[in-house]
């Protein structure tokens, strides 16, 4: 019996360019003869028309939905990141038990405090720190135990357990991470919507002109500003032609530096995905550290099949009205749930190498004040028989803890 024949790829021919809606007349524009059967008909509605077809810009529908717009008074904006102290240090140099004193890798010292309880993970050993100076612990040996215990090793990793106050002691030292501020842009984006006046006043089999060319505008919008906030990057000019300043902001491409996986030279198996979205989903509010342990991964369509492949039984299917009206599946493990997202602009020929997995609760839209995406209506000059009208963004993506994203890049 012949085996299965491999599949070819036969590519779909997208549109060879862009026309200017200016230079088409009403029926070119879309418009057609009163019951005629159009490319595709789509349920218009004025107000939240990208809702009606939330699965052609995901990022866009998930981040309106999930998480409250900043609103920031200049097109620069900070934030400022929080994060838990850490507790891991390793010795520097031998120690020869008794350990009554050992120093740690530069700048480690200063997460020690006295009255913590310290663990040397390859010794077992715990030591009850009485002091500290720069880079240097001076401690009581071996606690808790009898006996000298063991040598500290140079490079053995140490963890601070916690801390033993005395009864009826001051309190302890406090401590805290505060990370460096980030900077980013607002960016202004504009996405026209023209009609002829002829094309204005056609009946269409799909409902009000308007509203038609209006729902599609704002899809074209909203894939726009994902674009925008995937792979924009952050910079300035003074055009000499232009009226004001140019800005851009900072995508998550250009954004995230700690949980990056390159893996260009095949997709990732089961073992490799799972190594990277584990060390993904170790913080931020998301996280299984700290956090609801649930994150989201916005993928191209490729790659969400090739995890279905390999996922068996850890893909469930989420109902829509749990997911902002979207059909997702989630990806089940140990230290969370990935929510999948096939994102449409991530799937088109060059953009389709990337994924980037993103804990909605350290990421949002950032809008210059009462310069949030809206409708500008009437742009066509005086004279015009024609009306013009554009959608219009001034934001930005606010990312206030890098490392609880993640980035993988593909073949």
């Amino acid at each position: 019996m012949a085996g299965t024949p491999p599949y070819t790829t036969t590519n779909q021919t997208p549109p060879t360019e862009w026309q200017d809606q200016r230079a088409l007349t009403g029926f070119d524009a879309g418009g057609r003869p009163e019951g005629a059967t159009p490319a595709i008909n789509v349920k218009p509605d004025v107000k939240k028309p990208v809702l009606v077809f939330p699965e052609a810009a995901p990022f866009y529908t998930i981040l309106n939905a999930a998480r409250e717009t900043r609103t920031v008074g200049n097109f620069v904006y900070h934030s400022q990141v929080k994060q838990m102290f850490p507790r891991n240090a390793a010795v520097d140099g031998q120690v020869v038990a008794p350990v009554t004193g050992f120093d740690v890798a530069t700048d480690q010292g200063k997460r020690f405090s006295p009255s913590d309880i310290v663990l040397n993970v390859t010794s077992g050993d715990l030591v009850l720190v009485t002091d500290v100076s720069t880079d240097t612990i001076t401690c009581v040996a071996n606690w808790g135990a009898t006996g000298d215990g063991s040598n500290f090793e140079d490079a053995d990793p140490l963890v601070i357990v916690g801390n033993a106050i005395a009864d009826g002691a001051s309190a302890p030292q406090a401590k805290s991470v505060l990370e460096d501020v980030v900077e980013n842009y607002t960016q202004i984006q504009r996405t026209p919507c023209y009609m002829t006046g002829r094309f204005e006043n056609t009946d269409l089999y799909s409902g009000d002109p308007r509203a038609y060319e209006k729902h599609w505008a704002q899809i074209e919008h909203a894939r726009s500003l994902e674009g925008i906030w995937f792979f924009s990057k952050k910079g300035w000019e003074l055009p000499a032609a232009e009226a004001g300043l140019r800005t851009t902001t900072n995508g998550l491409l250009n954004s995230i530096t700690t949980n990056v996986y390159d893996s260009t030279s095949a997709l990732p198996d089961k073992i490799g995905f799972d190594a990277w979205a584990g060390d993904v989903m170790r913080y931020g509010k998301g996280g299984f550290q700290t956090g609801s342990r649930k994150k989201t991964l916005f993928c191209p369509m490729s790659m969400a099949l090739h995890i279905e492949s390999w996922a068996d039984d850890l893909i469930r299917l989420q109902p829509s009205d749990t997911t902002f009206g979207l059909r997702l599946s989630i990806y089940k493990a140990a230290y969370g749930d990935i929510l999948i997202a096939p994102t449409p602009i991530l799937s088109e020929p060059g953009t389709d190498h990337w994924s980037f997995m993103v804990d909605l609760n350290h990421i949002a839209i950032a809008a210059h004040k009462n310069r949030n995406t809206k409708f500008l209506p009437n742009r066509q000059g005086n004279s015009e028989d024609a009306m013009l009208g554009e959608y219009f963004s001034d934001v930005g993506l606010d990312i206030d803890m890098e490392f609880a994203h993640g980035t993988m890049l593909m073949p």
